[in-house]
Parts: structure tokens; sequence; C-alpha cells
């Protein structure tokens, strides 16, 4: 019996402290970063609520939140915005911060490596072609967004 090789498409991320990879289905759309409405008395990670679509959305810092690095520059940044997987009414969609455009790719479950020694509650650790992935847990950052409002 021959192994079957999985495809899947995901974009990738760059964000301060490292590059993060969703599945394609996560992404609603990618738009140009406007400075974020306040919210006093929220996280570090917490930047503030965006509009979208009609939407609040909390926009988020997933380097702050994972404890890669403090609060990250906004020069060049673009904002992804993300389809919750709760389906959640109170929270249908959440955007984080990424640096640069982030890239469309098609993965081969044979070209991802699992490396469960660098992962955190926040996001599972993987080798992409010998590039380090993190693939965030969305339910966690979800849950901690949802804590945090």
């Amino acid at each position: 019996m021959e192994n079957q090789v999985e495809q899947m498409r995901a974009v990738l991320m760059a964000l301060p402290g490292g590059k993060l990879m969703l599945p394609n289905t996560t992404v609603s759309e990618i738009i140009t970063y406007a400075a974020p409405e306040a919210v006093e008395g929220k996280p570090d990670w917490f930047l503030g609520v965006i509009r979208w679509k009609g939407y609040r959305l909390p926009l988020v810092s997933f380097s702050a939140m994972a404890g890669w690095t403090p609060r990250e520059s906004v020069a060049g940044a673009k904002i992804a915005v993300l389809k919750a997987l709760s389906g959640e009414n109170r929270l249908p969609y959440f955007a984080i911060l990424t640096q640069g455009f982030p890239r469309l790719v098609n993965i081969s479950s044979d070209h991802l490596i699992d490396d469960p020694e660098h992962a955190s509650e926040y996001y599972y650790s993987a080798y992409l072609d010998g590039d380090g992935v993190s693939i965030p847990n969305l339910e966690t950052v979800e849950a901690t967004i949802r804590d945090a409002l």
C-alpha cells in the first residue's frame, strides 16, 4: 500500500520572533494597517479594536501574546483578519498584526515535521522544509482574547 501525502494550502506570516503558519481557510482577509482604537486596562498584547465590515475586532500582537517579543513596530505592518473557530457570536473574527505581506503556500504533509520541544500553550512548533514555523493554537488564542474582552 502506497503512503498518501496530504496537501494543504496555508498562509505564512512573518512576525517578530518567528513565522506563523495558518490554514488558508482561517484567514478572511489581509488589510493595510490602520491604528486601532485604544482600549484601557488590557494586556500588552491587546493592541486595540479595529473596524472591519461592520465588526469591531480585537487587534492582537501574537508575538507579544506568545512571549516572543514585546509589542512590535507597526512600520510596514499588515493586519490579518481571522475567522474564530469557536463560532461564538461575541467573537466571530479577530485580527493579528503581521510584518509585510503574508504569502500563500501549498504544503505537503511529508514536508512538515513536528517539533514539540519548542511548542507552547499558544502554538505548535514545526519545521517546513527545514525552516521553523509556528502554528497557532487558535482555540487557546481565542479563549485568551475572549477572557481579555
